[in-house]
């Protein structure tokens, strides 16, 4: 597995996005269901999620999620501090 995944791997441009995921699915005695406790927002249709706004938060929040991607702290970065307040 570990050559299949530097090939892998070699022609990626942003791996950390599956890296260790790609190592923990692959552990032989880690069992990972696969039930989407992520909440990430398609609504824009192209071939990345919308970056999530304070606008988002209510619909964050409802969703049954544990993780959220993908923010960017330099277009909104008061939902991440509401988060930090809320989680804390």
């Amino acid at each position: 597995m570990v050559y299949s995944c530097r090939l892998t791997y070699s022609n990626l441009k942003y791996t950390d996005e599956s890296y260790f995921q790609t190592i923990l699915a692959h552990a032989p005695n880690l069992k990972l269901k696969n039930d989407r406790r992520r909440y990430i927002d398609w609504s824009t249709g192209g071939p990345h999620p919308k970056v999530l706004l304070m606008e988002d938060l209510p619909n964050l929040l409802a969703s049954s999620a544990h993780f959220a991607r993908k923010f960017d702290i330099d277009r909104d970065s008061n939902i991440l501090n509401e988060l930090d307040r809320i989680t804390s």
